[in-house]
């Protein structure tokens, strides 16, 4: 028998048809009016202001800057609100931009609402602040607004293989392009991350400010342009103009190297991208969070200062001029001066040789000797320029001179002779007066000649020996680091020159706030942001590591050149330290103090101890000026330690507090300029006029003005500690 199955049919009879209609109609009905009741969620912020939210409301409790932070806040509101189109966004980001250059009228509001000077100086220095803040923020919302209205859809990256030229390529290049480590990640095929990080290392290797332009021309031409658009493809992804912009704010909320991580990883999607709006988004980010960390003005007074003072250089003379033989003796002495060259693209500076020749001198010639006294006065100009690709004296020196030869005696074989020898004399003397002008024509190019000839002599030698210090002692340092050295200006005015450098990795942030202001009267102003030290920091090779006390000494050795050395008792012998994957180390330039803060995942202090887990330990220390030395002195309300966030226990306190005297000294000194430059005589008179620390820099001014502040007397007997030197103390005892 078969069998079959069918599904059995239901049939409806039209009143049980009409009342399922009605009862389907009145629930959709109820939830219809259901969701018109309910309350309708805001959309999502296209950016977090939380931030700058909270800046204004502090200012807003100042009466003359309420009714602008009321309305700030709410152009800000509006700017950021989460459901505009790019061109809303970036007309309600320019009415922003009206609130900030209104910032200006509030200062005369407050000078006469305020009358304690101090609160005024407060009031306007908060207000500086916030006028940067929000100047950074316009900047980038808006450059980021205009590409999420114009940016073309992104080409994802070719999967074609990638064709190096190699043949004849030197070990060394191919370690410095990291070729093997590119080979490596192309060949896995589905590791799009990989080759990502190994395409932005070799383009970022390719195309490093530290190469001369004969390096860079040669490190190009092995690739086709075919390979480089390829890698910079794979280096590139879209970008979510929402999310960037989070992360920058997330940096600047929370400053440290993961978020300063995440916010490069997507800044490097922008600048490998052909996308000219990516490109000028990356611009904007680059100008006001990774710009110049250091900047060094030099005036020209404290040029002329260090230059040396030359000693008067004795020379003897032989040589044969109209065919006479000349011989004697010159001294020559010598001043220098520099005189700057305005440039806005350069440091162009002119050496100037104030010179002057005395001379004895000899002539012999035809039976006569003819004695002379010559004076002569030159100046020899030689230009020198520095420029991102180095130093340039290639234009050569002239000089200007003038030339006076005085005839002081005339002898000839027949000077005996009665009548004959006075005539031979007078005969003599009248040929040496006729030829006066000719002979000191001769003695003043002579002079000119052989000034120029040795100022250029001198200045080469000057120039090779600063490109091989600075290249020793700055250069291979910091780009062993992965510290790239990228001039950002360089430029003269009339009275100074200005140096603006950025130290900092391709993944690594640099400057983001604006460096205190310099005074005018500054003989030398140094500016050092406190992203170039935990750059450097970060390059230690902490992050994450183990290491027992010995382990951690040599490590520390080899990579900064501390000569640690850790004691021999078996409890120090059992110490482990594990520091923290980000910001093993930091250091922060903030509330007029200068913080040090060591993190580690674990700290163990003997074998059978129980390890501390994620401690943070926080010294802070006020900064003052003492002639040429900072000093940092240790300030206990600033003094932090915690254990996962929370303070710790009971039985943890002594070791952290016996590591923590260990660690950090009361007391730590450093000279304001390097030993080469403050022993000068010159510089005896140099004096710390200006000590200050504001929103992450420290700021150094030397002049002749005497500080006018008491002499700090150290706690103890014992020398002061150098910056460094007790970085180790942990690791060396108990």
């Amino acid at each position: 028998m078969k069998i079959t199955s069918q599904r059995p049919k239901i049939i409806l009879s039209p009143a049980r048809l009409l009342l399922a209609s009605i009862i389907g109609l009145s629930l959709a009905l109820s939830a219809f009016s259901a969701a018109l009741a309910a309350p309708q969620s805001e959309p999502k912020p296209w950016v977090s202001t939380k931030l700058l939210s909270e800046t204004i409301d502090h200012l807003a409790e100042h009466p003359a800057v309420a009714q602008w932070a009321a309305q700030t806040k709410q152009v800000l509101e509006s700017a950021t609100a989460g459901d505009l189109s790019p061109q809303q966004r970036l007309t309600r980001i320019a009415r922003l931009e009206q609130q900030r250059l209104s910032i200006d009228r509030l200062y005369h509001n407050i000078s006469q609402s305020i009358s304690s000077a101090n609160d005024r100086q407060l009031a306007w220095a908060q207000l500086q602040k916030l006028q940067y803040q929000l100047a950074r923020r316009i900047t980038t919302w808006s450059a980021l607004a205009k590409f999420d209205a114009t940016a073309s859809d992104h080409t994802p990256p070719s999967q074609a293989a990638v064709h190096l030229q190699l043949r004849g390529v030197a070990a060394e290049w191919s370690e410095y392009l990291k070729l093997d480590e590119l080979r490596t990640a192309f060949a896995a095929e589905d590791d799009e991350k990989a080759k990502r990080l190994a395409a932005r290392k070799t383009l970022t290797r390719i195309y490093s400010p530290s190469l001369q332009t004969t390096q860079s021309n040669y490190v190009q031409a092995l690739f086709s342009e075919g390979d480089l658009q390829l890698l910079k493809s794979h280096a590139s992804r879209k970008v979510d103009p929402s999310n960037l912009a989070n992360r920058l704010e997330l940096y600047e909320t929370q400053p440290s190297s993961r978020s300063g991580y995440l916010l490069n990883d997507t800044v490097q999607d922008l600048l490998w991208s052909n996308d000219p709006a990516y490109q000028q988004a990356a611009q904007a980010i680059q100008s006001h969070y990774r710009n110049a960390n250091f900047r060094l003005t030099i005036s020209e007074a404290f040029m002329n200062r260090l230059l040396p003072q030359l000693p008067t250089i004795a020379e003897p003379v032989s040589e044969t001029i109209q065919g006479a033989k000349i011989s004697g003796s010159s001294q020559v002495s010598n001043e220098l001066n520099v005189a700057l060259i305005p440039d806005e693209n350069r440091l162009n500076f002119q050496i100037q040789t104030n010179g002057h020749v005395q001379s004895k001198t000899v002539a012999k010639t035809k039976g006569f000797r003819i004695m002379s006294q010559g004076q002569a006065n030159f100046l020899v100009y030689k230009e020198i320029t520095v420029d991102a690709n180095g130093i340039d004296a290639s234009k050569e020196a002239y000089s200007t001179s003038n030339a006076k030869q005085l005839l002081v005696g005339i002898q000839s074989k027949i000077d005996n002779v009665p009548v004959f020898g006075n005539i031979a004399r007078r005969v003599a003397t009248k040929k040496v007066r006729e030829q006066s002008s000719e002979t000191n024509q001769l003695f003043r190019r002579k002079v000119s000649q052989a000034a120029e000839a040795r100022v250029e002599e001198e200045i080469a030698k000057g120039i090779k020996t600063v490109r091989q210090s600075a290249n020793d002692n700055l250069l291979e340092p910091l780009i062993a680091l992965d510290l790239e050295p990228t001039p950002m200006q360089l430029a003269t005015t009339n009275s100074e020159i200005i140096v603006r450098y950025r130290l900092a990795g391709s993944e690594q942030m640099a400057a983001n706030t604006a460096r205190p202001a310099t005074t005018d009267q500054s003989m030398v102003a140094i500016q050092l942001h406190q992203s170039l030290i935990n750059n450097a920091i970060a390059r230690f090779g902490l992050n994450g590591e183990s290491f027992n006390s010995q382990e951690l000494a040599a490590h520390l050795k080899q990579v900064i050149g501390i000569k640690a050395k850790a004691q021999s008792d078996n409890e120090q012998k059992d110490a482990q330290f594990k520091f923290a994957s980000h910001d093993p180390i930091r250091i922060d330039f903030e509330d007029n103090r200068i913080k040090f803060v060591i993190n580690m995942d674990s700290l163990q202090v003997g074998g059978s101890a129980k390890p501390i887990r994620r401690l943070s330990m926080t010294a802070a220390y006020e900064i003052q000026a003492d002639g040429m030395q900072i000093r940092l002195v240790q300030d206990d309300s600033g003094t932090r330690v915690t254990s996962r966030g929370k303070r710790l226990r009971i039985g943890d306190r002594a070791v952290v507090s016996t590591v923590m005297k260990m660690l950090f000294e009361p007391i730590y000194s450093m000279n304001a300029l390097p030993k080469q430059f403050r022993d000068r005589p010159q510089a005896q008179s140099l004096m710390i006029s200006r000590l200050v620390i504001h929103d992450g820099w420290l700021g150094v001014e030397l002049d002749d003005r005497l500080v006018a502040q008491a002499p700090l007397v150290p706690t103890n007997d014992k020398p002061e500690t150098r910056i460094g030197d007790n970085l180790r103390r942990i690791f060396e005892r108990r």
